[in-house]
C-alpha cells in the first residue's frame, strides 16, 4: 500500500517542533489584539461622534426650514420625523459591535489570567478601574445622544 500525503509522519515532514509560549508572550501577545480592540472601538466612537454631529446639523436644518411654506415642505416635515430615527438606529448599531468588542476584550483577559502572573498582568494590562474608565466615553456618550433624540422625538 502506497503512503497517503494526508498520513506523513512528523519526520517526513521535516517541520521544526512547536515551543511553547510563556506568560510573558501570551500576554504581550493578548496585549496586542487588546490595542487592536482598542482602536477599533476608537474608531467607532469616531464614527458615532461624527454621525450624530451631521444629524443634529440635519434635523436642525430641516426643523427650521419645514415650517416654511414651499414645495420642499412636506419632504423636510418627514425628514424632521425621520432623522431621530435614524440617529437611534446607528447608536444601537453601535452598541451591538461595543458590545462584541468588549466581550472579546473579556476572553482575552481571562485567557491572560490564565496563563500569566498577577503582577506582569498589571504592569502590561492595567487593572478592572483602568479598563472601566477607559470605557466610560464609549459607553456614556452615546447614551446622552440617545437620551437628545428620545427628546427630539417627543417633540416633534
Amino acid at each position: 500500500m502506497l503512503p497517503s500525503p494526508y498520513h506523513k509522519s512528523p519526520d517526513v515532514l521535516h517541520e521544526p517542533r512547536r515551543r511553547d509560549l510563556d506568560g510573558r508572550e501570551i500576554t504581550l501577545l493578548c496585549r496586542d489584539r487588546l490595542d487592536h480592540e482598542h482602536v477599533l472601538l476608537s474608531e467607532r466612537m469616531t464614527w458615532i461622534v461624527m454621525s450624530n454631529a451631521w444629524l443634529f446639523t440635519a434635523f436642525a436644518v430641516s426643523l427650521g426650514s419645514a415650517a416654511t411654506p414651499g414645495p420642499y415642505g412636506p419632504a423636510l416635515r418627514t425628514l424632521v420625523r425621520l432623522l431621530p430615527w435614524v440617529a437611534i438606529a446607528s447608536l444601537v448599531t453601535y452598541y451591538i459591535s461595543v458590545t462584541a468588542a468588549l466581550f472579546a476584550m473579556s476572553r482575552l483577559h481571562r485567557f491572560i489570567d490564565v496563563h500569566d502572573d498577577q503582577l506582569l498582568r498589571s504592569a502590561i494590562v492595567g487593572g478592572p478601574t483602568q479598563r472601566v474608565s477607559g470605557l466610560a466615553a464609549q459607553l456614556l456618550l452615546p447614551v446622552i445622544f440617545l437620551a437628545t433624540w428620545v427628546e427630539a422625538l417627543r417633540l416633534v
